[in-house]
């Protein structure tokens, strides 16, 4: 009896151990934030990931201006394309929503979403999508 205890207690460490490889994000997520949204200034993307394959070269040579009234420009060489951004409350979790007129670029096309805000200063900005899918990381010039 005092053997089977001893297994069925190693099992249960063993099955504690293991992890589960698909990205599942918290409930919620308390991000760092400044300000009521994207500082105002230049930004580049700097990092954006689809499903764990590095997708940054798609936003290469791209500026974005965040301006204060809720609008920006993604401007590449001579092409500009303008969107929206808004701050949202949704299931607890601080989002900047963007939505793009737009896009020219099919790449762009797929920043139009509501992103989780895992963190906002006046120099970086991390973004996730609800389903974990995505990673998306501004950085101000």
């Amino acid at each position: 009896m005092k053997y089977i205890a001893i297994v069925a207690a190693f099992c249960l460490f063993v099955l504690s151990a293991c992890t589960h490889k698909n990205a599942v994000l918290p409930t919620t997520v308390t991000p760092t934030t400044s300000g009521g949204g994207p500082a105002a200034g230049n930004w580049t993307v700097i990092s954006y990931t689809d499903q764990g394959v590095d997708e940054t070269p798609d936003f290469g040579g791209y500026t974005f201006v965040f301006n204060t009234d809720g609008t920006f420009t993604a401007t590449r060489k001579q092409v500009s394309v303008t969107g929206n951004w808004s701050m949202a409350n949704d299931d607890s979790r601080q989002k900047l929503v963007l939505t793009i007129s737009s896009a020219a670029d099919a790449h762009l096309a797929e920043l139009n979403e509501d992103w989780i805000i895992s963190l906002m200063t006046e120099t970086n900005i991390n973004l996730l999508d609800d389903k974990g899918h995505h990673d998306l990381r501004f950085q101000k010039q």
